[in-house]
């Protein structure tokens, strides 16, 4: 009932419940943070190549928050990049009004747990949309 309360697009809906249930891809994390935390990933060869290859995969991370955006239906978060993780830039969409609290409530520093459909990378961010709390 809380997920009928968010107002989403159908399509939205539609790759939420696919990546809700999908398996998880296998992405080496470790070289995929070192490639994007380059200064130069956007013009990177290396960063070119590896977005063709993880684009579309399906993650499931648990990441440093910088920042949190509230949107009508969804939130923007900026997370902190590591030597093991990338920095990302997610595009999160609560399920329930529950979600929607804890999410609000959610400060810098706070690690949260996501899995998410890989739709890029952008200014050395791993662009993560849509991502689901876990």
């Amino acid at each position: 009932i809380g997920t009928l309360a968010i107002p989403i697009q159908e399509n939205q809906l539609t790759d939420i419940e696919k990546i809700a249930t999908a398996a998880l891809d296998q992405i080496n994390t470790s070289e995929l943070a070192i490639i994007c935390n380059n200064q130069n990933a956007d013009r990177d060869h290396r960063a070119k190549i590896k977005e063709k290859e993880i684009q579309g995969k399906i993650v499931e991370w648990e990441l440093e928050v910088l920042i949190v955006a509230s949107l009508p239906d969804h939130y923007r978060i900026l997370t902190k990049p590591t030597s093991n993780l990338p920095g990302t830039l997610l595009t999160l969409y609560p399920q329930s009004s529950r979600q929607m609290t804890y999410i609000d409530g959610v400060k810098p520093g706070n690690r949260i747990k996501v899995k998410g459909k890989i739709q890029g990378i952008l200014h050395g961010r791993i662009r993560i949309n849509p991502a689901l709390l876990i």
